[in-house]
C-alpha cells in the first residue's frame, strides 16, 4: 500500500503544476456542468500530496472558472436547443424528477435554486439546462453561479488539503442533513421576507 502511496505521491510531485492536469481538472468541470454526470470532486485525493497541496487555491479558481464557463454554455443549450439536445441529456441519465423539482422551485427561488445546484452534489445539469429553458434571470444565474461553484470548490480542496479526505467524505455522507437545513433556512428568509430580494 505505501509503495502505490509513494508512486502517487512522486506523479503528483512531478504534474502538480502541469497545464495537462489543470486542464484535466478544467475539462471535466466545463462539461460537467452540462453533460456529464462525473463532477471534478473525483480528483480531490491528489490534494493530500505537497505539491498539489501548494496549489489549492489556483486550481480550486480554475476548476470553478470553467465549471461556470460549462454552465453558460448549459444555460445556451435549454434555452435555444433543448428539444434537440438539453431533453435527451436529461432523459439519458435519468433526472426527469430532478428535472421537475427544479421548474417547481425555479418559479420561486431563482437564485437559491441555481445556487443550491452549484454547491450541493444535486446534478448542476439539470440546473443549468432548466434554467435556460425557463428563461430565468442570466444575471441572477450567473451569480449563483459564480458563488457556489468557487465556494464548493475552494471549500473542497481546502478541506482535503487541511484534513485529509475523511473529513470530505463525512459532509458528503450528511448531504441529507446539509439540505433539510438549506430548505428550513429558505423558509426562515421567506418568513422574515428577506427571500423578496433573491428570488
Amino acid at each position: 500500500m505505501s509503495l502505490v502511496y509513494d508512486k502517487i505521491e512522486a506523479w503528483a510531485l512531478k504534474y502538480g503544476n502541469s497545464i495537462k492536469v489543470k486542464a484535466a481538472f478544467a475539462g471535466l468541470a466545463l462539461f460537467e456542468a452540462f453533460i456529464l454526470p462525473m463532477p471534478p470532486d473525483v480528483l480531490l485525493p491528489l490534494f493530500m500530496f505537497s505539491e498539489f497541496r501548494r496549489r489549492w487555491l489556483q486550481y480550486a479558481l480554475i476548476t470553478a472558472a470553467a465549471s461556470v464557463s460549462g454552465a453558460v454554455i448549459g444555460y445556451i443549450i435549454g434555452s435555444w436547443f433543448f428539444g434537440i439536445l438539453g431533453a435527451k441529456i436529461i432523459s439519458f441519465y435519468g433526472f426527469e424528477t430532478e428535472f421537475a423539482r427544479a421548474e417547481e422551485f425555479f418559479s420561486t427561488y431563482t437564485f437559491a435554486t441555481v445556487f443550491f445546484g452549484a454547491f450541493t452534489p444535486f446534478p448542476y445539469q439539470v440546473i443549468t439546462l432548466s434554467a435556460g429553458l425557463f428563461n430565468v434571470n442570466f444575471a441572477l444565474f450567473l451569480i449563483a453561479s459564480i458563488t457556489g461553484r468557487t465556494l464548493r470548490y475552494t471549500l473542497g480542496m481546502f478541506l482535503v488539503k487541511e484534513y485529509g479526505l475523511r473529513l470530505f467524505r463525512l459532509i458528503s455522507r450528511n448531504f441529507a442533513i446539509a439540505t433539510f437545513a438549506f430548505i428550513i433556512i429558505l423558509a426562515l428568509l421567506e418568513y422574515l421576507g428577506v427571500i423578496n430580494i433573491i428570488r
